[in-house]
Parts: C-alpha cells; structure tokens; sequence
C-alpha cells in the first residue's frame, strides 16, 4: 500500500530573486522561503540591506525585480486591509499625519501569551514614562 501524497503547504513568506535600487545602488538579490511558525533572524553589518530587506516583506518598498509573495499571492496585490488582518509591522520609525516622525520613547515591548500557544507583541510604557498620543499635542 502506497502513502498517501503530502498537501503541499503554501510558503507564509517567499522571496525570489528580489532587488531594490536605492539611487544608484541595487541591493539584493534576495531569497527567503518562510513558514508560518519559523523564526527568522537578519544578521549582517551596517549597510548590508537589513533595513531595506524588511521595508521589502512590509511592502514600504516595491521590487524592482523578483517576486515578494504573502501566502502565495504577490505581495502588491493585497489589499492594505486584508494585509492588516494577516500580518503586523514594528517599524524603526515611522510618519504620521503631515509627515510629523513620530518616535517611541519610554516604552518597552512585551511577548503576552494570549493561550493555546498564541502569543503577541505589545508596547508598555516604561515606569515613569509619560505616553502622549498626537491629539493631546494638538494646539486649537
């Protein structure tokens, strides 16, 4: 009696051959194959593409050649929406309304266990630090 063949399971994550030009520089090509569940380190010195690597997986960046596929469908044909029910990004830093750098201080980020081996990342003031959201800063 034969085995019965395996489902073949979709990459959560994949990356083939992907470049980004940077002004004169192309950084890449990059290839990754990942599944849901795996974790992943970036290692490498300054200037290497880390950063530019993860602005390409939180599609901030679009590939200038290759493919960048989430569950199987290129990264650029999701929906901002559907994207946000799937997947969530930490940037390094990011920009809000009238492009205002919004940077995160006093803060410290915490694994929770949400149970049956779920877990999140959520973001904790720090003891003493003071959280100030953009409406409290805003001036009449």
């Amino acid at each position: 009696m034969s085995a019965l063949p395996q489902p073949q399971t979709v990459a959560l994550l994949q990356v083939q051959g992907a470049t980004v030009r940077l002004g004169r520089h192309v950084v890449g090509p990059f290839d990754l194959h990942l599944q849901a569940g795996q974790t992943l380190a970036i290692l490498g010195p300054s200037g290497a593409g880390k950063s530019t690597l993860l602005r390409l997986l939180a599609r901030e960046l679009p590939p200038d050649s290759g493919t960048v596929l989430f569950e199987g469908k290129p990264l650029r044909q999701w929906s901002t929406l559907d994207l946000s029910h799937r997947r969530a990004v930490l940037p390094q830093s990011f920009d809000v309304a009238l492009g205002l750098a919004q940077t995160l201080y006093g803060v410290r980020l915490q694994a929770v266990e949400l149970g049956e081996g779920q877990w999140a990342t959520v973001v904790r003031p720090e003891a003493g630090a003071e959280v100030v959201s953009i409406s409290d800063c805003a001036t009449p």
